[in-house]
C-alpha cells in the first residue's frame, strides 16, 4: 500500500511540466497585451517567440582547431546545448576558405531553454556590457526578426575569464512570428527586453474639452446676473468652461507615460498652462 503511494506521488510530480518564468509572462500578460495594441481578433495572431540562435564566426577555424573546439566548449557552456559546426557553403578567394570547410559553430534553441536563455540574456549578461545603452531598434530585418551581436563572450556569467582563450564575439537572432518590425518590437519589449525608445513609440496628440456645471437655468441668461452677483462679467461668472491642450504619448512596454499641458479659455483669454503627467497601463 506505501509502495503504490509512493509510486503516486512520483508521477503526480512527474506529470506536473516545468514552465520558464518568461513563458508563463508571456501566456498570462504579454498575448492580451498585444491582442489590445493591434487588435487581433485571433488568437493565432498574436506574435511569439520562435528561436534564439547564437552563432561564432572564425575564419581560420580550419588551421586553428583548438580555436574551434574553444568556441563550441563556450558556446555549450552559454546555452547548456551542444553546438554545430558550421562550414562554408562556397569558396571564398579573399579570405582562402574552401567550400565545405569549418567557419565557426551555432546552436539553436527553442522551447523552455530558450525562454531560460533569453531571461539570463536580459537580466544578467546584457547589464554586464560595458556602456551599455540599449540594443537598436534598425536591427530589425523587416520581417519580424532581431539579429545583434556582442562583442565579448565574457558577459555571460558561465565563461571563466581565467580558462578563455582568447576574447571572441557572438552573433544572436530572435526569430519570432511577427509581420512587421514594429510587432516584433512590441514582442521583445514586453519580456523586458533592453530596446531603446523609438520615434515610432512617440505619439503626440491634441485635444479639446467643452463642458458646463449649474445650479440652474439662470446660470445660462446674463440677464439674471447682475442680480445674483452684482454684475454681468462672462468671464468670471459663465458656467461655460473649455480646454484645450497638447498632449505626448510614449509606449513604454507594459506601462504607457503620459506629459500634457492643457489651457482653460474664457472670454477673457487663456489661462496658464496646466501640467499634467501620468505612467500606467496600456488601457
Amino acid at each position: 500500500m506505501a509502495k503504490d503511494k509512493k509510486e503516486n506521488n512520483l508521477n503526480t510530480v512527474a506529470s506536473k511540466k516545468y514552465v520558464p518564468s518568461l513563458k508563463k509572462t508571456y501566456d498570462e500578460e504579454i498575448i492580451q497585451k498585444l491582442k489590445n495594441n493591434f487588435n487581433y481578433s485571433n488568437l493565432m495572431e498574436v506574435p511569439k517567440l520562435v528561436s534564439i540562435s547564437l552563432n561564432i564566426g572564425l575564419g581560420d577555424a580550419k588551421n586553428n582547431s583548438k580555436g574551434l573546439e574553444s568556441a563550441i566548449q563556450e558556446l555549450t557552456l552559454i546555452t547548456g546545448q551542444k553546438p554545430i559546426i558550421t562550414k562554408a557553403k562556397k569558396d571564398i578567394s579573399n579570405f582562402k576558405i574552401r567550400k565545405g570547410w569549418p567557419v565557426g559553430c551555432k546552436v539553436t534553441l527553442r522551447s523552455n531553454m530558450m525562454f531560460e536563455f533569453l531571461e539570463r540574456l536580459i537580466s544578467i549578461a546584457l547589464p554586464r556590457t560595458r556602456d551599455f545603452r540599449g540594443l537598436s531598434y534598425k536591427s530589425f530585418d523587416g520581417r519580424g526578426n532581431y539579429n545583434f551581436g556582442i562583442k565579448e563572450q565574457i558577459i555571460f556569467t558561465e565563461i571563466n575569464y581565467d580558462k578563455i582563450q582568447a576574447v571572441r564575439g557572438l552573433n544572436i537572432t530572435i526569430a519570432t512570428t511577427s509581420k512587421t518590425d514594429e510587432e516584433a518590437y512590441e514582442l521583445l519589449k514586453s519580456f523586458g527586453f533592453p530596446l531603446k525608445v523609438v520615434f515610432g513609440n512617440i505619439r503626440g496628440h491634441v485635444f479639446m474639452d467643452l463642458g458646463a456645471a449649474w445650479d440652474s437655468s439662470d446660470e445660462f441668461s446674463t440677464n439674471t446676473w447682475p442680480s445674483k452677483y452684482g454684475s454681468n462679467n462672462i468671464g468670471e461668472y459663465s458656467p461655460w468652461v473649455m480646454t484645450s491642450g497638447i498632449g505626448v504619448k510614449i509606449n513604454l512596454g507594459y506601462f504607457l507615460l503620459r506629459v500634457e499641458s492643457a489651457w482653460d479659455r474664457n472670454p477673457n483669454g487663456f489661462s496658464k498652462p496646466q501640467w499634467y503627467f501620468s505612467l500606467g497601463p496600456d488601457w
